[in-house]
């Protein structure tokens, strides 16, 4: 179940984040069309440039200490992001390096989280543990969207970086009891 919950509060960050991202970029920064465009490739681009590497680490390296360290580093560059809102420092060019980083840390803890799947379950047990993350995660990209958006409405897009934030908090909580055999 830690697992899980790990994997559904990842799967409401991912599902909001080019959301929150593009809110900030068009909304609150004012920055030029072309600027939606180069947020999103910050955001993508980390992730094929490096996902294949971070599971060959994920598959050779203590993947419980990958799992905590990505969810620590997402938890860190969401609060650097609302931080820069927050004071006012935030503008395009760090948003895209926020995005950047934002982007990597989503690279490693993709696989990695794969990868525990199989050994915390057993092989036989492995299709109803893949069904139930499939089934969470497809609940929390509905979500995540529609709580940021409530978020930004009501209080900001630096909000609704510490919204995810906190998602990380909760996937750092939750993947602290996990110990993978």
């Amino acid at each position: 179940w830690y697992l899980w919950v790990n994997a559904v509060s990842l799967s409401l960050i991912a599902s909001a984040d080019r959301f929150a991202f593009l809110w900030l970029v068009e909304d609150t920064l004012g920055s030029p069309t072309w600027a939606s465009g180069l947020i999103v490739f910050s955001l993508g681009a980390p992730v094929c440039a490096l996902v294949l590497t971070a599971g060959a680490l994920a598959d050779r390296h203590d993947r419980r200490r990958m799992l905590l360290t990505t969810q620590l580093a997402g938890l860190i560059v969401l609060v650097l992001g609302a931080v820069l809102v927050w004071t006012g420092a935030m503008n395009l060019g760090l948003a895209v390096l926020v995005a950047l980083a934002f982007g990597s840390v989503m690279a490693f803890a993709m696989p990695v989280r794969s990868s525990l799947v199989p050994a915390l379950v057993g092989t036989e047990r492995v299709m109803q543990a893949v069904v139930m993350m499939t089934v969470g995660s497809n609940v929390a990209m509905i979500v995540g969207p529609l709580l940021v958006g409530g978020v930004i409405e009501r209080a900001g897009v630096g909000w609704a970086f510490a919204v995810q934030a906190t998602g990380f908090a909760v996937g750092l909580a939750a993947a602290w009891p996990i110990r993978v055999p």
